[in-house]
């Protein structure tokens, strides 16, 4: 018996976009429901970019209540931008849940087996226009482990094919 577990993305970039960068601040803007996945993916884009020497700066926004995707409060965007403006990063990258698969167990009781993605880039000298922008899509039927692992590999690859972080070196 094995997992069915899949994961995709489409991008689009900037002619003009100025990558690979070394230093990136990223916002994952995420849903109570989804974050058993979000947590560990957003830990292993900690790890890789950590092993590739890329300063990362996160700060996670997670919806309080279940099912909302509504923006986060003006107090909470002023906080962000102060972080920002302190760390100067070379791009900015927001990860924003559209959409959620649920599911509804009689043991497990409610959560989520899969999302959708928006994916925003931003270089520092134009914070208006994305330089990348993505969707991503993971979906697992049962095992988060497993979809995390397929999702964190598939989005670390295009980031890594659209110039965005340099290919890793293998030894």
């Amino acid at each position: 018996f094995s997992a069915c577990v899949s994961s995709s993305i489409t991008s689009n970039k900037s002619d003009s976009l100025k990558g690979p960068f070394k230093k990136i601040f990223m916002v994952p803007h995420t849903d109570v429901i989804v974050e058993p996945f979000t947590g560990p993916l957003i830990d292993n884009i900690k790890n890789d970019f950590a092993r590739r020497n890329i300063d990362l700066m996160t700060e996670v926004m997670i919806e309080k209540e279940k099912g909302s995707l509504s923006l986060d409060p003006a107090s909470d965007n002023e906080n962000i931008n102060t972080e920002i403006n302190k760390f100067q990063p070379q791009a900015v990258l927001f990860m924003s849940v559209t959409k959620i698969e649920t599911y509804t167990g009689v043991i497990s009781g409610r959560g989520s087996n899969g999302a959708t993605f928006d994916l925003r880039l931003f270089e520092s000298g134009d914070p208006k226009t994305p330089g990348w922008r993505a969707s991503y899509v993971v979906y697992g039927n049962s095992g988060i482990s497993m979809a995390v692992k397929k999702g964190t590999r598939t989005l670390l690859a295009k980031l890594e094919d659209d110039n965005i972080i340099l290919h890793r070196q293998t030894t």
